[in-house]
């Protein structure tokens, strides 16, 4: 059970993100990377996977109905139908490709500020990008504090749009954090 001290946030929003549990196989860290920084630069690197295959998956879609509606009477209101519910896939899609172009701007950025972050993502392995995400609890913060039973291991927390912060849960345990 961790009972959060929110500070008077007023009415927001705590997301808890489950960690990725350690594996015997990680390699070192590159000098100079923190593992909070290395965890963000993988949280974002895995992001950025799942937005690149939802993207590819709805562009090979969007070229076969463009195919397919090629053959079709472009006066038709079947037609005229068809195409508009096309052409806002098309917007999602390009929206998807935004923010994956944008996820691959912040890795750069973290790759150029911290020298090895590359190939210690590539030593990892494609594993990471495979697993399922963890799904994200969310829980409205109205007042200035909030209980949330989390199992034992270690979790991310995040209070509306401030840093995140990482705490470790032990079975059993009572503990108190402060988000402000």
């Amino acid at each position: 059970m961790v009972l959060l001290d929110a500070g008077g946030s007023g009415s927001r929003e705590l997301r808890v993100y489950a960690s990725e549990p350690p594996s015997t196989t990680t390699p070192a860290l590159p000098a100079g990377v923190t593992a909070d920084t290395a965890a963000i630069y993988l949280a974002l690197a895995d992001s950025a996977a799942r937005l690149d295959s939802t993207f590819q998956r709805e562009r090979t879609a969007l070229n076969t109905d463009a195919l397919a509606m090629r053959r079709e009477d472009r006066r038709s209101s079947a037609y005229r139908s068809r195409y508009q519910a096309f052409e806002r896939r098309f917007d999602a899609a390009t929206a998807l490709r935004e923010r994956r172009d944008s996820l691959h701007r912040r890795i750069a950025a973290l790759e150029g500020a911290r020298p090895g972050l590359a190939a210690y993502r590539r030593a990892l392995g494609t594993t990471r990008a495979r697993r399922p995400p963890s799904p994200a609890r969310r829980v409205a913060v109205t007042g200035d504090t909030v209980r949330i039973a989390l199992p034992s291991g270690s979790w991310w927390l995040r209070l509306g749009d401030g840093a995140s912060r990482r705490i470790a849960i032990e079975s059993g345990a009572t503990d108190t954090v402060r988000l402000r």
